[in-house]
């Protein structure tokens, strides 16, 4: 009852939206600064556990946020 909402409706359909402007194609991904996307599978390698690749995603994640924080454009 409380997930059919209209609040909780609300969220998701924005929540939605939010994903599909930022290109955000797989769950879980992680977009930052509006500009750079990624997720375990893309950070991750071949033969790893999940746990490795989501820990390689959250790394690349770290490396983009210096990056938007100094500026960096491309």
């Amino acid at each position: 009852q409380t997930f059919n909402s209209f609040g909780i409706q609300a969220k998701v359909q924005q929540g939605i939206k939010l994903a599909e402007l930022a290109g955000a194609s797989e769950v879980p991904a992680l977009v930052v600064a509006g500009r750079w996307r990624t997720s375990p599978g893309q950070a991750g390698s071949p033969g790893l556990s999940e746990a490795q690749q989501g820990q390689q995603a959250l790394a690349v994640a770290d490396f983009l946020v210096k990056m938007a924080r100094a500026g960096k454009v491309s």
